[in-house]
């Protein structure tokens, strides 16, 4: 195709001509050759989405519990991992803002408050950070706490619904679904969970006994995310945690990339 054969086409048409070395055909499907920004500058195969389906794909890459609803970076990143669209970026942009779920989780602005620093964590398992999120309504599993675990240096995310947070219950939970996976860290850093198990702790702030800084922060997203999946009875959000941590785990982490 000349440049002359899509002159008064529309944008799009002139944005896939300018690529048209980068362009692929498998089985009749069409696709763009993609480079990311990595040093061995790998490539991906990117469906080339009509514009009738964008939408589609953006439902899909955002709203499904798989995909959280997360902000409109993270996202990004996800849908061009797989898609391209002539304005895919605005597109995306207008469509997160008209989330009316986004928009419900994200709430009044709270006060400004000094950024939290702690030693940072040299290898996986260095530093275990442990807290409770909770009360929560009560589910239909009977469960209304939520403990969470994060290893600092890969920053992986765990998070099981408890029915309570007596310390023979946590401690079981902590042993049975993270220990005996994943081993015993050389660091357990917790608040609320030490003084349950009478344990002994890292030392924290005495103005900020709240300084496990990485689970802090995955609290407050997790509880937006599930906000925007519960039922009206708020009974079932337990069930979606699974799926929800699949989907934190496989987006990018924007401290590491």
């Amino acid at each position: 195709t000349t440049k002359e054969e899509v002159q008064g086409e529309s944008k799009a048409i002139w944005s896939l001509w300018s690529q048209f070395d980068r362009l692929v055909l498998r089985d009749s499907v069409l696709y763009q050759l993609w480079y990311d920004d990595s040093p061995n500058k790998d490539h991906k195969l990117q469906l080339c989405v009509p514009r009738s389906l964008t939408h589609t794909v953006l439902e899909s890459l955002h709203d499904s519990p798989v995909s959280g609803h997360f902000g409109y970076k993270r996202t990004l990143d996800k849908v061009r991992s797989r898609f391209y669209w002539h304005g895919l970026a605005s597109d995306l942009e207008q469509y997160s803002t008209m989330c009316s779920a986004c928009a419900r989780k994200k709430g009044p602005p709270g006060a400004p408050k000094v950024p939290l620093v702690q030693r940072a964590a040299g290898f996986p398992m260095e530093r275990i950070e442990i807290d409770m999120l909770g009360p929560l309504p009560k589910t239909s599993n009977c469960n209304t706490y939520v403990l969470v675990i994060t290893d600092c240096f890969p920053k992986w995310k765990e998070a099981f619904p408890l029915p309570d947070q007596k310390a023979e219950t946590v401690a079981h939970a902590i042993e049975t679904e993270f220990f005996c996976r994943f081993g015993t860290p050389a660091t357990l850093h917790a608040d609320q969970v030490c003084e349950l198990l009478n344990i002994e702790k890292t030392r924290v702030s005495a103005d900020r006994p709240q300084s496990s800084g990485e689970v802090e922060r995955f609290n407050r997203v997790l509880g937006s995310i599930l906000r925007c999946y519960v039922s009206d009875t708020q009974k079932d959000w337990d069930v979606y945690l699974p799926q929800l941590l699949l989907t934190y785990r496989s987006s990018v982490y924007s401290s590491t990339g």
